[in-house]
Order: structure tokens, then C-alpha cells, then sequence
């Protein structure tokens, strides 16, 4: 269809589509030019076989080319007896509104008021269905300090989505034969799909010798024992986050032969 030209007014209102048109299957296209950056759009599909969806769209450069278009708000696809009302924002001087008929025509309106402002549209009913490319809800987000990206916080009809968080205590022990090298006490890796947030690491031990805590490859933590400390440990500020693997090494400096020792690294599973 060849583009149909409208001028809105601000707070002024006017049918896009007058209801109620029929509309044949194709792309209806139509020009609207608005004194406002937003505009309140309602859409009412009242009977025909086939389905409708409204697209709002603007041109980003001024250039009429498809490479140029913005698409502005998008309405879910409805058939007959649906209705839906959105706010379309951010517009420039002007934009288009783009119908789309397919399977059979349709009895439908669109109307449209002209706003003054960037308003959100927070009008999110109970169990409504969401379209995310669309819909202005207010979402929540939160940091997440193993990997230094936002994520939304996420929920269903029961409430907020938790993710069950198991505590676990890693441990190993040996017996040292001699002094020495530095020897593996404790080597460990969470399984496929699973992910460690290490909160502390300890070692006991009655010899003389130093520790390390490794993550990934990375030293994080460690300390020294001796016969006037034989339990050391390393609290993480907060948690450190293991993917690939957990060790504790040792190494013997001075003490008697066949002495024991044992690691322990808190963690949380997700």
C-alpha cells in the first residue's frame, strides 16, 4: 500500500487505521509526523481470519533505506477480539507505523496520541506475557563479582528464581615422608556444569614448612606452620571463584620424618 501521511499534534490523537478498517493480507505503511517524542499506540483487532502486527520505525540517518531503520516498539502479533497498548518513545520529527496482514484480511484499528516525554511504561499485569524486544517493565539487575557482568534477576510464578547453593568442606591428608620439594596435599576440580566459590583454605600440620592455596593456576591464599602452629588458614575477602580446579601444596622444610598433615578448602557449589 502507498504510504498514508498523518500530522499529530502534542496530546493530540488520531486513527492511524480508522476503526473499523479492513485491512487485506500485504504491508500497510503509514507516515506519521509528530510534535513529541513519544506517542501512545493502541492497536484492536476486532474480527477477520488472519493475523495482524504493528510495527513502529523510524530512520535513524533521515535516509529512506531499510539499512537505516530503527525500529521503535513492536506490538505482539494479534488476531481477532485481541487488543494491546504500548508507548512508542524515542522519535524523531517523524516515523512509520507498518501493519502487516497475513493468512486473511482483517477488521482493525490503530490509534494513536502524540506525548510529551520519555514515559515508562511500567503497566506490567500479573502473569502477562512478556515480549522482551517490547515491553517496558522496570527490570532489577545485579553484580555479580566472580565475572564482573550484570545479570537480571529472574523469577517465575512462584516468586524469585534462587539457585540452591550447597556448602562444601574439600579435604585431603598425607603423610610426609622427609622434607623435601613442594608436595600436592590436596587436588581437586568441581564437575562438569558446576562452579566453586572458594571461601577459605587451612592446613594442619605440627612441621616446620609453607603452604600455598591455588585457583585455577592462581595463587590466592597460603601461610606457614610450625610446632607452635600447626593450624594455619586463609579466609578469602569475600569468594573466589574456581572453574577448572583446587590445590593445596606443601613444602617440608624441618621436622621429623612420617609427620601428617591435612587441607581443608571451604567452598560454596552452584
Amino acid at each position: 500500500m502507498t504510504d498514508q501521511q498523518f500530522r499529530i499534534g502534542l496530546y493530540d490523537t488520531a486513527n492511524v487505521v480508522p476503526p473499523i478498517s479492513t485491512l487485506p493480507v500485504g504491508v500497510h505503511r503509514f507516515r506519521i509526523t509528530t510534535v513529541g517524542n513519544s506517542v501512545l499506540s493502541t492497536v484492536y483487532v476486532r474480527s477477520g481470519a488472519g493475523t495482524a502486527s504493528v510495527r513502529w520505525f523510524d530512520l535513524g540517518a533521515g535516509l529512506e533505506l531499510a539499512d537505516t531503520q530503527t525500529t521503535l516498539l513492536t506490538h505482539p502479533t494479534m488476531t481477532a477480539g485481541q487488543t494491546d497498548r504500548r508507548v512508542v518513545t524515542k522519535i524523531h520529527a517523524s516515523c512509520f507505523v507498518e501493519v502487516t496482514v497475513a493468512g486473511a484480511p482483517v477488521d482493525m484499528g490503530v490509534l494513536a496520541t502524540v506525548v510529551a516525554d520519555f514515559p515508562l511504561s511500567g503497566n506490567i499485569l500479573d502473569a502477562q506475557l512478556a515480549h522482551l524486544a517490547a515491553d517496558g517493565g522496570l527490570p532489577v539487575s545485579v553484580y555479580n563479582p566472580g565475572d564482573g557482568k550484570f545479570y537480571l534477576l529472574r523469577g517465575g510464578p512462584d516468586g524469585l528464581a534462587v539457585s540452591e547453593r550447597v556448602g562444601r568442606v574439600l579435604e585431603a591428608g598425607t603423610t610426609l615422608a622427609s622434607t623435601g620439594p613442594s608436595t600436592t596435599i590436596l587436588s581437586m576440580a568441581p564437575a562438569t556444569g558446576v562452579t566453586w566459590r572458594v571461601r577459605y583454605g587451612e592446613v594442619v600440620c605440627r612441621g616446620v614448612g609453607r603452604w600455598n592455596l591455588v585457583v585455577d593456576g592462581v595463587r590466592v591464599g597460603g601461610g606457614a606452620t610450625g610446632p607452635e602452629r600447626a593450624h594455619d588458614r586463609t579466609d578469602m575477602p569475600g569468594y573466589v571463584l574456581a572453574l577448572a580446579s583446587v590445590q593445596v601444596g606443601y613444602t617440608y622444610s624441618h621436622g621429623p620424618a612420617g609427620i601428617d598433615i591435612d587441607a581443608f578448602v571451604g567452598v560454596t557449589e552452584l
